[in-house]
């Protein structure tokens, strides 16, 4: 049998808080064991955390989180249909993440321009 950890240390593992554990667990996005009232978070726990932190490291929703475990642990992405699923979601965010710099990238130039603008104006003085 598999060691399992309680949530302190499930939670000290990867550096959240409890409620926010208990949150996901709420949400169906970790599925831990229950032994006499306590969770216990086996290895597939501690990998799907590991998933999770990526996936929000990525800025993916806990709702395209939530449909990307789903797929994984269901369908083990072993049909290709499931694995185009999962990669839909990827590449939709991808999309997004791309957006998002290029927007970022516009707003860093109008500082610049701002800058470059104030600079001068006051050197002319």
């Amino acid at each position: 049998m598999e060691e399992s950890l309680r949530i302190g240390a499930f939670c000290k593992k990867f550096g959240v808080s409890a409620s926010t554990v208990r949150y996901y667990i709420h949400y169906g996005i970790l599925i831990p064991e229950t032994r006499n009232g306590q969770f216990l978070f086996s290895k597939s726990c501690v990998q799907d955390m590991a998933q999770i932190m990526e996936l929000k490291e990525l800025q993916f929703s806990l709702e395209e989180i939530h449909s990307l475990l789903t797929l994984r642990r269901k369908f083990n992405l072993a049909k290709k249909e499931d694995a185009d699923s999962y990669l839909h979601l990827l590449n939709r965010q991808k999309e997004r993440l791309t957006e998002r710099l290029e927007k970022t990238r516009q707003q860093e130039a109008l500082l610049e321009q701002i800058q470059k603008e104030l600079i001068s104006s006051t050197s002319d003085q």
